[in-house]
């Protein structure tokens, strides 16, 4: 994934279509991105993408 991608996740400016994307574990990047990703989307300011992100996170749900 482009570093721009993730650099627009941590500053909060990613479209809502990529930050559902990444909270559901659905970008192409590495395992180590993913789990950035869903970390960072964890404390999204939409409750939505918190909680898909929360749950992709849960051990034995988890499709990364």
């Amino acid at each position: 994934m482009p570093a721009r991608v993730i650099d627009t996740l941590r500053s909060g400016t990613a479209p809502a279509v990529i930050r559902r994307k990444g909270a559901s574990g659905d970008l192409p990047v590495t395992i180590a991105e993913k789990i950035e990703i869903l970390t960072l989307l964890s404390s999204d300011p939409e409750e939505e993408i918190r909680r898909l992100a929360e749950q992709t996170l849960k051990p034995g749900t988890a499709t990364i």
